[in-house]
């Protein structure tokens, strides 16, 4: 039980920090000015989402260990794998329009 929560919740990490180092932006432009955000703030942005990421990795991961106890032979990767990435793009779609 436990690998499998782990290993979603890793998966989930690794997978939104790759999304997140694709579609955060590190710079903001205003008019015919172009500024960088500051690394800090950058790299905070990109853990937020990936923590997200990882949490929404580890309920996925427990929900398909409840569901493999009922029903052993068949494995869920592909599915989860999109379950996880429809929820991270969700998350980042969501907080990135609340401004967080």
């Amino acid at each position: 039980m436990e690998r499998t929560i782990v290993k979603s919740a890793v998966y989930g990490f690794f997978l939104t920090l790759a999304l997140a180092i694709l579609f955060v932006d590190y710079r903001v432009v205003e008019g015919p000015t172009m500024t960088y955000v500051p690394v800090y703030d950058y790299v905070i942005g990109i853990l937020r989402y990936s923590i997200i990421g990882s949490l929404i990795g580890a309920v996925v991961g427990w929900r398909v260990w409840r569901m493999g106890v009922k029903k052993e032979g068949k494995t869920y990767y592909v599915e989860v794998f999109a379950a996880v990435f429809v929820l991270a793009m969700a998350a980042g779609l969501v907080f990135s329009l609340l401004g967080i």
